[in-house]
């Protein structure tokens, strides 16, 4: 028997609010539109289909949806730091990016999450790796140009 306290929609006013798992659910999180695991229950309207967020649901499905946002840049940046080791070294991309030595390889292997930012950094660098890795070379050499004139 279920605790659950059925109540009229706010919305509509004809549903009732259940709570429901369903499949093909996506929500927004930070940089990414993510799946909501079909297993994961909301308050939802049984005729609207409007989904109420209360509080414990937002936090759990917040907490649920940050671990698939750190899995998805994780492997953002896996497929990214491949392409980008085709053409170049992963020292080299480390020093350009201001990477400590080897964090590139924890990424890699899945030792460590990337932020959003590096993320998109990379995925950049490996749409024209030579191309931009030129691009960073010169922008680092006219600034330490710039600062020596200083």
């Amino acid at each position: 028997m279920s605790n659950e306290i059925v109540r009229r929609c706010r919305n509509c006013g004809e549903g009732h609010i259940h709570t429901v798992a369903k499949r093909g659910r996506r929500q927004r999180y930070k940089t990414l539109e993510l799946k909501v695991p079909a297993d994961f229950k909301i308050p939802t309207c049984d005729n609207c289909v409007a989904e109420w967020m209360d509080a414990a649901t937002s936090k759990a499905l917040t907490a649920t949806l940050e671990k698939e946002y750190r899995s998805a840049l994780g492997a953002m940046a896996i497929t990214a730091i491949k392409k980008i080791r085709e053409t170049q070294s992963t020292r080299r991309l480390e020093q350009l990016l201001d990477l400590s030595e080897g964090y590139l390889s924890k990424l890699s292997t899945g030792k460590s999450v990337p932020s959003a930012e590096l993320v998109a950094h990379l995925g950049l660098l490996a749409k024209d790796v030579k191309g931009r890795t030129r691009e960073l070379e010169n922008m680092w050499q006219r600034a330490s140009k710039a600062s020596r004139a200083a």
